[in-house]
């Protein structure tokens, strides 16, 4: 296991904020993967206008529901720069540190033309499905009339990283498993997502 360590030298507070000139700034990808079940709020319905009352955590858009799990990691990845810097002394700049780490997220939202039996029709295209749901998240899936296991590829999504941070854009790999493996954690906890992500994992692809 990788032994924590300071987030900042003292030297680098000077730097804590500074920027990496453009065209310089530092890549992390990552793959999180094997959730249990999907949040609704990282999938679509068919029929927001039926089942916004009964299902209102349903994103309105693919790129809504993707943007919802982009907040979602961002949120786990900046409480743990956070707590980092708390430790260094400059947790004031935590914020302005957040606005030099840009995540993009590569995911495909499942689209939910029914959902415990009710809708307009059965489903239809590739990312269309008739969805169990139980708890605001999606848990099972319809094939052929019977219960069948979320597709994998529904269940994970990559996540890249651009990082203009002086400081942070210097990380080398083992400082970013550690601070992945921390995450990863938060993740588990949160309150809104955590159960969906009680079984899931997360894997540094670079640097």
């Amino acid at each position: 296991m990788v032994s924590a360590v300071v987030l900042l030298s003292i030297p680098a507070l000077l730097l804590a904020c500074s920027t990496l000139p453009p065209g310089q700034e530092a890549r992390v990808g990552f793959l999180v993967q094997e959730l249990s079940s999907i949040p609704m709020q990282f999938a679509t319905s068919a029929d927001q206008t039926t089942w916004g009352t009964k299902f209102p955590n349903f994103a309105p858009s693919a790129a809504e529901a993707t943007k919802n799990v982009q907040k979602a990691v961002k949120k786990a990845l900046m409480q743990v720069i956070k707590e980092e810097a708390n430790r260094a002394g400059i947790g004031h700049l935590a914020a302005d540190i957040a606005q030099q780490i840009k995540p993009t997220v590569r995911y495909t939202p499942m689209n939910c033309v029914k959902v415990n039996t009710e809708g307009a029709g059965p489903a239809a295209n590739p990312n269309d499905f008739e969805c169990t749901v139980a708890k605001d998240a999606i848990t099972n899936v319809k094939s052929n009339g019977q219960d069948a296991p979320i597709p994998a590829n529904y269940r994970e999504f990559m996540v890249n990283l651009l990082i203009s941070n002086y400081v942070i854009g210097g990380w080398g790999r083992d400082r970013w498993q550690l601070t992945l493996m921390k995450t990863e954690k938060l993740l588990r906890k949160d309150k809104t997502y955590g159960p969906s992500f009680k079984t899931a994992s997360v894997e540094l692809l670079y640097p």
